[in-house]
């Protein structure tokens, strides 16, 4: 998990051999439980765009403002609650 990590100058940065597979406009993120201490930055409902990639999955906000620019997963860290 990265946080500002995968973007640059209002674009997506990729890791080489990286494809993009599907990708959403108008995405609403937020986080289900921010009362641990993630810091202010998980906070609220951020508006973007989500890619999801051959490695992992992109949100890129479009405030600019907003102090979580880019959010980025691997797969590998998902898991089920299963």
């Amino acid at each position: 998990m990265s946080i500002n990590q995968a973007h640059y100058q209002n674009g997506l940065l990729l890791y080489q051999g990286e494809q993009i597979v599907n990708h959403s406009k108008n995405v609403t993120l937020s986080f289900d439980d921010t009362s641990r201490q993630c810091g202010e930055v998980f906070r609220g409902k951020h508006k973007g765009k989500v890619f999801v990639t051959s490695h992992r999955m992109i949100f890129l906000n479009d405030d600019q403002r907003d102090n979580l620019q880019s959010f980025a997963v691997a797969f590998i860290c998902f898991t089920s609650k299963w």
